[in-house]
């Protein structure tokens, strides 16, 4: 069998057989690939359909493989091989689904759903275009000439739940189980044999909990349900058609923590439909093509998940605690899309230039990003007391209008040549125009109501032109393919993220006011306009496609039948990332003495000082000489395809990340953003203080193990273990002092590592038994233990400001040790 995106050589020998004219084929699937120069990783039917995964979505697959930082448990973002989470591109059944918007996948197709899921990290050919971190390629099942289906129901409770939190960690309220009930039905089959086929999948997930520090009676409460329907028709023996569609309805919350109070958590709802047209005929015995219209659609609000509590609302953050109280931290309303069509034409050609080639040629076209988007951040206001008084000052928001706009065109050519029996040599180039806009805006209040204030749209707000060469070369170092070396060099630049944009740069105006806060009767006085934005925001006409250099070097060796390694190590030298600019604001030079709070060091930090009026900046995204990264990634990886009852799956990686992104602010559990994604980072020149070290997406070191063993009697035991570093972070400061000009947080150290978050040590084991209802049918039982060793790591600190009397204290805590008790009906 050949794995989602794998290329292998299969040496047949034919065999006559006795007068009856058998011919008998003998020959088996290699474990090496002898022919790419791509490094990646598949996880089988095998595995998929017996995981023991938390079930929430596919990302879970996503986490578990080589090199791959997950921005924090559950979480959708991936820094891979220490990439930016914004640099993968995610595919389902080869239909792009990676949102312009900030770089992650869109629709979330239920497991239950998926046939194989394909990791290429390192070296993906010029057909994809954003690939500086992974390709995620998503296979869904398909119905055959027989039915088959699966009902799968799966309920965890507070009873099956442990605790690994002390009293004086979460207050007395350690996590707890509020509900989690899973149940998804799957079908597919014939509707004219030989011609026509379909599947039919369905999810309704309830999953409701409190995080630890918080008070159970408020739980947070996430729901998904989904369903995806595809039909196959073989229109003839050379051409046929599969339609896909899939809707994805979600309800998720976020920002619940120890430290936040319930007012303060809010949730993404919406729906989410997804389409996908693909055609595929065979022009002649050695030409193939292939053409595919897709697209999703979603409708998307931010809301407070109390019922009934209004939208606007002040949001406090005291400085002294750590504590946020009031309301969410804004609202939005947006629609968020993209259409794509796709064509690619394969070609085989023997004996032409002196050896064996498969052509690949193909043209891409979407456009896509988010439109009729509205969005109001709610006031922020600081306390803090000094000298037994109480102070307030803070920030106050207009509402308005927002939205951005990625059309991308991409012509890319691949050919693997096979120059002689030992040497393939692979080579591609791909060509990218893309263009950034803005659609009409229309304002609207926190109702939904239009506001009267409409505004004209920006048809081109830049451009960007690239190539993109792919180089590289499999060598057979023995005869029978059973060892290989390969290297790959390649330039991928980053797609067009619309929301390094999308609520700064267009034509609807919002005005950012600061100014001190009468706590008493709530309300700003000696307010003052910072920021009139877009009028004082644009972008260097210069600015150029920030873009990593990757070099790979591997080898590969069957070490046993069904058994192989890889050792492979990746160097990327990323480069022309933004930041913000201030173009026409006046600083000079000054200092900022360390002397306050945890761990201060007395010692001088060099800091700037505004001196003209801070509403009079004007500010543009930029490229940056100190906008760069350089990274370096060793891995060893070790499978057993199933054979023999057992599979594995398993890695060891080194990745060591340098360098300054737009997240190099962030704390520990966030993802690692190369785009300026609803940031404004550099709008300060402060924010470049100690901003460099390792990237925030970063994990030293992770060990990954996925182990299957189908035992006699239908007894089933599989395990998924990640050990990995934790996340660094770096102490800040609250520069507040009147000479230095607006008060601004910045970093007191660089983020070199020195702390971390803890490590990982996580293992979740499935038992399961199944029970034959006759020639089909059979029933399973399964029990999954998550966190087995109960592990209570922190993802994070509560405060990361060394004033605040929550400095460094541990939060985000991974979930307790919890049973999940399943059953299934396949037949």
């Amino acid at each position: 069998m050949v794995s989602v995106g794998g290329t292998v050589e299969v040496n047949v020998v034919l065999t006559l057989g006795d007068v009856a004219e058998t011919i008998t084929v003998i020959g088996e699937t290699p474990i090496v690939d002898t022919r790419s120069t791509k490094i990646d990783t598949t996880y089988d039917r095998e595995w998929v359909d017996n995981a023991p995964i938390q079930r929430n979505v596919f990302f879970d697959y996503l986490a578990s493989a080589p090199g791959v930082s997950q921005g924090s448990y559950g979480d959708s973002t991936f820094s891979v091989m220490g990439s930016g989470g914004d640099e993968n591109t995610y595919q389902l059944d080869g239909t792009d689904i990676t949102t312009p918007l900030n770089g992650v996948s869109w629709p979330w197709p239920d497991i239950d759903s998926i046939e194989e899921v394909e990791i290429l990290s390192l070296g993906a050919p010029a057909e994809y275009g954003n690939a500086a971190g992974a390709v995620f390629n998503i296979v869904s099942r398909q119905g055959s000439n027989e039915f088959h289906g699966d009902v799968n129901f799966y309920i965890q409770t507070q009873g099956l739940t442990d605790r690994n939190t002390t009293d004086e960690e979460d207050e007395g309220f350690p996590f707890n189980r509020d509900e989690y009930t899973d149940f998804t039905a799957q079908l597919g089959g014939p509707i004219l044999k030989d011609k026509l086929w379909f599947f039919a999948g369905g999810q309704y997930q309830r999953n409701s909990l409190s995080q630890p520090g918080v008070d159970p009676r408020f739980p947070v409460s996430q729901k998904n349900d989904r369903i995806m329907t595809k039909l196959n028709y073989q229109i003839n023996h050379e051409n046929k058609i599969v339609f896909m569609y899939h809707t994805d309805w979600f309800y998720l919350p976020w920002g619940q923590s120890a430290n936040e109070a319930p007012s303060t958590f809010q949730v993404e709802n919406g729906k989410t439909p997804a389409v996908n047209v693909t055609y595929s005929g065979v022009l002649s015995e050695n030409t193939l093509v292939e053409g595919r219209f897709s697209g999703f659609y979603s409708d998307e609000h931010s809301d407070p998940i109390i019922e009934g509590q209004p939208r606007v609302m002040p949001r406090f953050y005291n400085l002294d605690t750590g504590e946020v109280t009031g309301g969410t931290y804004g609202w939005y309303d947006a629609d968020i899309r993209k259409t794509s069509i796709n064509g690619k034409m394969t070609h085989y050609a023997e004996d032409f230039l002196g050896g064996s080639h498969e052509f690949k040629f193909g043209v891409q076209w979407f456009r896509g990003g988010t439109t009729n988007g509205n969005w109001q951040y709610n006031d922020f206001i600081y306390t803090y007391e000094y000298d037994g008084y109480e102070y307030a000052y803070g920030y106050s928001y207009d509402n308005y209008a927002y939205g951005g706009i990625a059309t991308e065109t991409g012509v890319w050519f691949d050919d693997t040549f096979l120059l002689n029996d030992r040497l393939t040599l692979n080579l591609g180039l791909r060509y990218d125009h893309r263009r950034a806009s803005v659609d009409d805006l229309v304002v609207r209040d926190e109702n939904g109501n239009p506001t009267g204030e409409e505004f004209p749209g920006i048809d081109s707000l830049y451009t960007w032109d690239t190539l993109s060469p792919r180089l590289g070369f499999n060598y057979k170092l023995t005869g029978d393919g059973k060892t290989t070396f390969k290297a790959h060099y390649g330039r991928y630049y980053r797609q067009i993220v619309v929301c390094e944009f999308c609520t700064n740069i267009g034509t609807s105006p919002h005005a950012l006011f600061f100014g001190d806060y009468d706590l008493d009767n709530r309300r700003f006085f000696d307010l003052e306009l910072v920021e009139l934005q877009p009028f004082n925001v644009g972008v260097d006409p210069g600015y150029k496609n920030p873009h990593t250099d990757q070099v790979i070097v591997a080898f590969e060796r069957e070490l046993a039948p069904e058994l192989g390694l890889q050792v492979s190590y990746a160097h990327k030298r990323g480069r022309d990332y933004a930041r913000w600019e201030d173009t026409t604001g006046v600083y000079e030079n000054t200092v900022y003495i360390d002397d306050q709070g945890a761990d201060a060091t007395g010692e001088s930090i060099p800091v700037q000082r505004l001196l003209s009026d801070p509403a009079d900046r004007f500010f543009q995204i930029t490229n940056s000489d100190e906008m760069n990264t350089t990274i370096n990634a060793f891995t060893v990886q070790v499978v057993k395809r199933m054979a023999d009852n057992w599979q594995l799956t398993s890695s060891l990686s080194y990745v060591r990340t340098d360098g300054i992104l737009a997240s190099s602010r962030s704390g520990s559990t966030s993802s690692q953003s190369t785009a300026l994604t609803w940031n404004s980072f550099g709008q300060n020149p402060n924010d470049l203080v100690n901003a460099g070290g390792r990237l925030a997406g970063e994990r030293p070191w992770m060990f990954k193990a996925q182990f299957l063993y189908q035992f006699p009697h239908d007894f089933l035991v599989s395990a998924n273990y990640i050990a990995q570093s934790g996340k660094a972070w770096p102490r800040t400061v609250r520069v507040r002092e009147p000479d230095l000009g607006l008060t601004t947080t910045i970093n007191a150290e660089e983020r070199d590592g020195s702390r971390r978050v803890e490590a990982w040590n996580l293992l979740d084991v499935r038992i399961q038994k199944m029970f034959r209802l006759g020639q089909q049918a059979r029933v399973g039982l399964f029990l999954d233990t998550l966190n087995v060793f109960n592990e209570g790591t922190n993802e994070s600190v509560l405060s990361r400001l060394g004033t605040s009397g929550s400095f460094g204290v541990r939060s985000a805590f991974l979930p307790p040790r919890r049973v999940m008790l399943g059953t299934k009906l396949t037949f």
